[in-house]
């Protein structure tokens, strides 16, 4: 009888659900149900690697693990005969015999309650609590029709010998594909439910029960580079799995504002949520006929994060976000939806009586916390002077290593003290092809360096700023020579320049 009373509910969500349009809709972007994944290596010079790398993936614990048997597909494939083959090896099949653990004979439906009750959320334990009947355990229609297949690998790993010793460059590949459990899919498997009662009949109607597929994204020839071939091949499929990740709509998180001061919304670890994750804002709005519709306001980052790898009890903690962007305030009530970025930024600057009077910038973000949005950069700096020593034309190349913390007491106001440790290389331009390595150190002085910028930010993602910097020079080889007509270090600078975050 209980058997009976859940697939009961879980057919009777399945049925209003089924009500939905085909068509995605402003809502349904804003709508987010857990993916489910499975990975196939494709065999390339290397398959050894992906194959592990496969294995070993958790996603940060984003996605469940549809667990069937994989193969190596051939890496000379495109992604529509990618796609064939796994029809023809009756992949989604086994995917959807997965969800419903078929054994040939029957269903069992742990794995559909299980992560249904992992998938719910507190509103969703809150809304069952004052309800007669549960209706979490019906709630699993979304997440089979998020059942995903990817197939990734390496198509190019070129070694190079340096004087550092060997560099390995790898290529790679990655294919998405969603599991098209549809509606009339899941029609034929609520209306021919294997069980102890079921009639001979269905079991046949379920084993000729076909199931296909269709590619959700692609991307080809994402690079990795390391010195160890194995890392070489990870820092690539990471690479590739982000750039899929930006373009399949489903894998992208999606969350209310639940608390203000700071911001918190109920995600975290479950959902793979990282300090200085990028969110975008959305409040919804109504169009002239009525229609919900949701304007973004703004971008948000995360700060704390809440370890919420459990079921949902209505209690869940709350990760935290700093907005970093907008107009308009986020509050209560609005969207989060994840909107990933590289946490890099690049600076362009002119600055006078300093060492470097065009410098560039590239920092990366570290660290985000929303006491005051601290932000915690790393960074490199190049810079370029020129002039002449005894007479003669010559130019210096300085380079820093930098470490900064960005405050703001406006999202739009940054204020950002920053360090940094570099190497200052002078040379003439006709002596760069006959320079060795003996040479190239002894034409180097070594600096210590300390600033502030003030920037302005006009419009997400671009800043305005200005900048004062000290500079010290603590010792030079014995090939270095300064500039004539100024002294570049151990003196004050000042200039401005643009800021824009990728």
């Amino acid at each position: 009888m209980k058997k009976l009373l859940t697939l009961g509910v879980i057919a009777a969500a399945m049925g209003l659900s089924a009500q939905e349009p085909a068509k995605v809709t402003s809502q349904d972007a804003m709508t987010y149900n857990r993916c489910s994944i499975t990975v196939f290596p494709l065999l390339g010079s290397s398959n050894n690697y992906i194959t592990s790398w496969a294995q070993g993936q958790d996603f940060d614990g984003k996605f469940d693990y549809n667990d069937i048997q994989t193969f190596g597909i051939n890496g000379t494939t495109s992604a529509d005969t990618i796609g064939m083959i796994l029809v023809e090896k009756q992949v989604p099949k086994q995917i959807l015999n997965y969800w419903l653990q078929y054994d040939g004979k029957q269903f069992n439906n742990s794995v559909l309650e299980k992560r249904s009750r992992y998938n719910a959320t507190d509103a969703d334990v809150l809304k069952d609590r004052g309800s007669m009947v549960s209706t979490i355990l019906g709630n699993g229609k979304p997440l089979m029709k998020n059942s995903f297949i990817m197939v990734a690998g390496p198509t190019e790993i070129k070694k190079t010998d340096t004087k550092k010793g060997p560099v390995y460059t790898a290529k790679v590949n990655g294919y998405a594909y969603l599991v098209d459990i549809n509606d009339e899919v899941l029609a034929t498997v609520w209306e021919n439910w294997l069980d102890d009662e079921a009639a001979d009949s269905a079991k046949i109607i379920y084993d000729n029960l076909e199931v296909g597929l269709h590619e959700a994204a692609s991307v080809k020839n994402v690079s990795g580079t390391d010195a160890d071939p194995d890392k070489a091949i990870n820092e690539a499929l990471t690479s590739m799995f982000e750039k899929l990740e930006k373009k399949i709509d489903k894998w992208q998180v999606v969350t209310s504002v639940y608390q203000l001061h700071p911001i918190g919304a109920k995600v975290g670890t479950k959902e793979g949520l990282k300090n200085s994750d990028r969110y975008a804002a959305y409040r919804v709005v109504e169009d002239a006929d009525g229609n919900l519709q949701y304007k973004r306001i703004g971008y948000a980052r995360a700060t704390t994060i809440a370890d919420n790898a459990a079921d949902a009890d209505g209690e869940s903690p709350c990760s935290n976000f700093y907005q970093i962007s907008g107009r308009r305030n986020i509050k209560e009530g609005m969207f989060l939806k994840q909107n990933k970025d590289a946490k890099f930024s690049v600076s362009v600057s002119g600055n006078i009586w300093a060492y470097n009077p065009i410098n560039v910038d590239v920092d990366y973000l570290i660290k985000t916390n929303h006491k005051g949005g601290i932000m915690q950069y790393a960074g490199l700096s190049i810079g370029a002077d020129w002039g002449k020593t005894m007479g003669e034309s010559a130019f210096w190349i300085p380079v820093s290593l930098n470490y900064g913390i960005g405050i703001h007491p406006l999202r739009w106001l940054e204020i950002l003290p920053n360090i940094g440790i570099g190497a200052d290389y002078y040379g003439m331009p006709d002596d760069l092809s006959d320079s060795d390595d003996s040479s190239f150190m002894k034409q180097i002085a070594y600096f210590a360096r300390g600033g502030v910028k003030l920037g302005f930010q006009i419009w997400y993602p671009v800043q305005l700023f200005v900048r004062a910097d000290y500079s010290y020079k603590f010792s030079e080889g014995e090939y270095y020579l300064p500039c004539d007509s100024k002294d570049r270090f151990n003196r004050l600078g000042i200039g401005a320049g643009i800021k824009i975050n990728f």
